[in-house]
């Protein structure tokens, strides 16, 4: 049986830990759903950088980037649920000190920016690089 649980709140934490003796932790609030192709079009880097944004468990855009003990970023429901049944990076394979989990800022912040760039491009045609007309110079 695992000594880990995930609580109503989605913060995984030891199943003996009384929950009310813990600090009140703010998440900061999902990032909208938009599709890896909208993102991957307004991305510069290309596609060998664009995997900072995808979980390595459900390989899809994260809405809620949250950094484990292996220093990799996961969606916060995905590794939630892995610490459920394992102490182990899903990435190494390393047993892991702890399952606490830190909103990854960074990640999230850039991946705030690609998505706003989304809209703009959503709301001014002239500026989608699939439309087949040249860009504004």
């Amino acid at each position: 049986s695992s000594d880990w649980v995930v609580d109503s709140d989605g913060e995984v934490v030891h199943d003996e830990e009384d929950s009310d003796s813990r600090d009140e932790v703010v998440h900061p609030p999902r990032l909208p759903a938009v599709s890896e192709e909208r993102i991957q079009e307004v991305w510069p880097l290309g596609d060998a950088t664009f995997s900072i944004f995808t979980c390595p468990i459900t390989h899809c855009v994260m809405t809620d980037p949250v950094v484990s003990a292996d220093g990799y970023t996961y969606e916060r429901e995905a590794i939630a649920r892995w610490f459920c049944t394992s102490r182990k990076s899903p990435v190494t394979g390393q047993m892991l000190p702890h399952a606490g989990l830190v909103p990854n800022h960074s990640v999230r912040t850039l991946l705030k920016t690609l998505i706003d760039m989304t809209e703009a491009v959503r709301s001014d045609p002239s500026m989608d690089s699939s439309s087949g007309s040249g860009s504004a110079a």
